[in-house]
């Protein structure tokens, strides 16, 4: 008897022993994908800036097309004017001047799923910069993280701030201080957790966790309509909703009669390469005319905007 109360007890100090380490595990998973989440730790050293073209053009440009020279490096120098149309002036550093040098992919650069499933082969036109990892730099994302962008490059970071789709405004000023998203359900607040950081990296935990949790319909609750007269780089083609859409503009030309043209680009479901999106009503011209962006209904490659979709983001950036 006394030998199966031994065994007995050993079993059940076993069971206690593997229920101990078991909630002890889950305790240390639990936490690391809080912080995780949260973005109290992140990783380090993976992520890279939107970079500019330095040299406009490299190589030899063998492509008959007149609205398209291969060998630019950026929108500015790849994507030519219409005939009879010539760039709008921008201030130089602007926003609208980064729009125009950020570095392109090699032309015929296929847009690919963050997967790398390829979405459309041969684009002219595809943003060299990364998705960052996962399915989560979608179309109001990439707009997000371009803006962000900007501002962070040109030490203007008290400008980075956006709206949850719960309305809630997650300031990057508040995140380098140390404070991070949390987040159950509709709830959300901003909680101090860590140490303050300024680099890179956090910065774009920050912008994962506000990817998150916004969207093209928090997106469009800080934006405002706009007339076409008055759109121009920077501003948004948007709808929002669930699922919604949005667009860029990324350049404008005029000519002598004071009627502009325009560059849109974007990301789309699922997260995929920012890139200049075409025009089903002339394939082989990616310009948007006035008149193409006239009325209620507005049709960009892969989607079609219908309502008042003229829309600028509210802090101003233009």
């Amino acid at each position: 008897m006394e030998i199966k109360e031994n065994k007995r007890k050993i079993r059940k100090r076993i069971r206690a022993a593997v229920i101990a380490v078991a909630v002890l595990a889950g305790l240390c998973f639990g936490t690391r994908w809080f912080l995780k989440r949260t973005g109290v730790i992140y990783p380090k050293g993976v992520y890279q800036p939107i970079s500019l073209c330095e040299e406009a053009y490299t190589g030899t440009d063998t492509n008959p097309d007149p609205m398209i020279d291969t060998s630019g490096n950026c929108v500015q120098t790849r994507i030519l004017p219409p005939e009879g149309y010539s760039r709008t002036d921008v201030k130089e550093d602007g926003f609208q001047d980064f729009l125009r040098r950020i570095r392109l992919k090699p032309a015929g650069t296929p847009v690919k799923a963050y997967n790398g499933e390829v979405i459309t082969d041969g684009n002219e036109t595809v943003y060299d910069f990364d998705l960052g990892g996962g399915d989560l730099q979608q179309c109001a994302d990439s707009v997000i993280r371009v803006i962000a962008e900007y501002y962070y490059q040109t030490g203007q970071e008290q400008k980075i701030s956006f709206h949850l789709t719960n309305g809630l405004e997650v300031k990057y000023t508040d995140w380098r201080s140390g404070n991070r998203l949390v987040a159950f359900g509709n709830y959300a607040s901003m909680w101090k957790l860590s140490a303050d950081t300024n680099n890179y990296d956090s910065f774009r935990a920050y912008l994962h966790a506000v990817m998150r949790y916004a969207g093209t319909k928090s997106l469009d609750a800080e934006s405002s309509a706009i007339q076409l007269d008055k759109l121009q780089a920077g501003d948004l083609l948007l709808h929002g909703g669930a699922p919604g859409h949005v667009v860029m503009v990324v350049d404008v030309a005029e000519n002598q009669e004071g009627e502009r043209c325009y560059l849109l680009a974007g990301g789309a479901m699922p997260a995929q390469d920012f890139h200049i999106v075409g025009n089903p009503k002339h394939p082989k011209d990616l310009w948007f005319y006035q008149s193409d962006l006239e009325g209620d209904v507005i049709q960009v490659d892969g989607y079609t905007f219908n309502g008042t979709v003229l829309k600028r983001w509210n802090n101003g950036i233009v």
